[in-house]
């Protein structure tokens, strides 16, 4: 090779070594895209951009692996959740925090054990708004816990927790929307 060929070649290298850089390894751009086509409609945009791609299951997923995940994040943090307060009701001496701390543990109960199982089941179905109906009652529950504990004036740990779930599921509803065939 001559040297200005040597040169045309070791600088189309580093421009093509640099634009792959530049991208995320692990993204073709059409599954950047069908993440920003399906998370733009959703109420919390930049949430469900950031936790679908922190997932490398995202990759190459439909909007219904979309959600299969988005589920499965719901119900990883939820069972953290119902733990938390399993601990927390179990250290409780007032009846002040127990009664309210009952409730969550209930609604946690529900959301884990019943809710986010249903709408994994509705989902390999196809039963989307079936889905969305379970998905819809893990935010409402959770709110239920919320209300307790803001009843009861306790500062609790649960509060971004709580609020981390809900939008878990707020995701999941919102992309469940898309699914139900009009």
């Amino acid at each position: 090779m001559s040297m200005p060929s040597k040169t045309l070649f070791w600088l189309l290298f580093m421009i093509s070594f640099v634009s792959l850089l530049s991208e995320p390894c692990c993204y073709a751009a059409s599954d950047k895209d069908m993440i920003i086509e399906v998370c733009k409609n959703t109420t919390y945009p930049d949430f469900c951009i950031g936790t679908l791609r922190s997932d490398p299951r995202s990759v190459g997923a439909d909007k219904k692996g979309l959600v299969q995940i988005i589920t499965d994040k719901a119900l990883t943090k939820g069972k953290e959740n119902f733990a938390l307060v399993k601990k927390l009701l179990g250290r409780a001496t007032d009846q002040k925090d127990k009664g309210p701390l009952t409730i969550c543990f209930q609604r946690y109960d529900l959301v884990v054990n019943r809710n986010v199982i249903d709408v994994i089941n509705e989902l390999n179905k196809n039963n989307f708004f079936s889905a969305s109906i379970m998905s819809s009652a893990s935010v409402d529950d959770i709110q239920d816990c919320v209300d307790a504990l803001a009843g009861a004036g306790l500062k609790s740990p649960l509060t971004s927790q709580n609020k981390y779930v809900q939008d878990l599921c707020n995701l999941s509803v919102d992309i469940l929307f898309t699914l139900i065939p009009k």
